[in-house]
């Protein structure tokens, strides 16, 4: 029955024109071997290999509804560095539109891993957190309502906390959907988490869910009293609380569930909750069931856990996996 479902939301994604607001970076994998210790400190020597850029943040978003087969535009703000030009190339490349407004005094992100067999050795961010400018805001709203003109499915707001999303523009966004039907799908983080109000989908992890509420990460407590304060505070149409190996709890003002996930090989996180919110906003637009959502999610965040680095999602690989 499920397999007949998703088939069915594979077919319907085609038609379907999603709209990313957000942080984007760029991953950036350095891949190599260690043989020896470095004479001048107690740290390993990495014989560079290759390296790989590959799409962050917003983008790895944008490309996993590519990949689902969504029509996808893609709005942010970036620098005017070299990381740019590669963040620009790496979305036309796979059909991505992009509205991207360029600040003088921003530096692209960039996050580079240094890997040796595909074990991590270290992470280094190049980035600034500052909030964007006005004219930026403006040109996020502007590009945002002729995207409205042209029609659109569904917006996903992508927050990293890296200055794009500030209270009264996350206000204005949601204003403008709402006002216009458009159903809005946020994956926060804790700057502005309580700010995404009178949204279509919420979809925070366990772990910013509790900090939201000022819990301690430690401290056992019940998920449903989590959800349920969650869904008061925020007013949300639809909430989702992803609790990574035991599955995610999902629901309404008049229902709620928590659908466990089966055990995986999980090789790496990273990426995870990208493809949860994509997978999550073509249901929600599609108006699929929380039951057949639930474990669409489930399956979709479980396979690229499966694969070591940041990793995006086929139906391809979801039936195969579900068979």
């Amino acid at each position: 029955m499920l397999k007949e479902q998703i088939l069915q939301i594979q077919e319907q994604a085609t038609d379907l024109r999603v709209i990313v607001i957000g942080d984007i970076m760029i991953d950036r994998y350095y891949h190599g071997v260690v043989t020896r210790i470095s004479p001048e400190a107690p740290v390993p020597v990495l014989d560079w290999r290759k390296t790989v850029d590959r799409p962050g943040g917003a983008s790895n978003v944008a490309l996993n509804l590519k990949k689902l087969n969504c029509q996808v535009e893609m709005i942010s703000v970036i620098g005017k560095d070299d990381y740019a030009t590669i963040a620009k190339r790496q979305m036309n490349e796979i059909g991505i539109v992009t509205h991207f407004y360029q600040e003088e005094d921003r530096a692209t992100t960039l996050k580079s891993r240094f890997l040796a067999d595909h074990h991590q050795l270290l992470r280094l961010d190049q980035e600034d957190t500052h909030p964007i400018s006005s004219e930026a805001e403006s040109f996020i709203l502007n590009s945002f309502s002729q995207a409205i003109k042209k029609g659109i499915s569904t917006v996903i707001l992508q927050d990293y906390n890296k200055g794009i999303f500030q209270e009264d523009l996350i206000h204005q966004i949601i204003s403008l959907a709402n006002l216009n039907q458009i159903p809005v799908c946020v994956d926060p983080k804790k700057d502005h988490f309580f700010d995404y109000k009178n949204v279509s989908l919420f979809k925070p992890n366990l772990k910013e869910a509790k900090a939201a509420l000022q819990i301690p990460s430690h401290k056992k407590v019940n998920i449903q009293v989590i959800f349920d304060e969650l869904l008061l505070k925020l007013n949300c149409k639809n909430l989702m609380i992803t609790l990574a190996s035991e599955g995610l709890i999902i629901g309404n003002e008049l229902e709620s569930k928590i659908v466990p996930t089966k055990e995986r090989l999980v090789k790496d996180v990273s990426g995870a909750g990208d493809t949860v919110i994509s997978v999550a906003a073509i249901c929600t637009a599609l108006n699929v069931s929380h039951a057949v959502m639930a474990d669409l999610c489930n399956l979709a965040g479980g396979i690229v856990c499966e694969s070591p680095g940041v990793s995006t999602i086929t139906w391809e690989a979801i039936v195969k996996d579900l068979n």
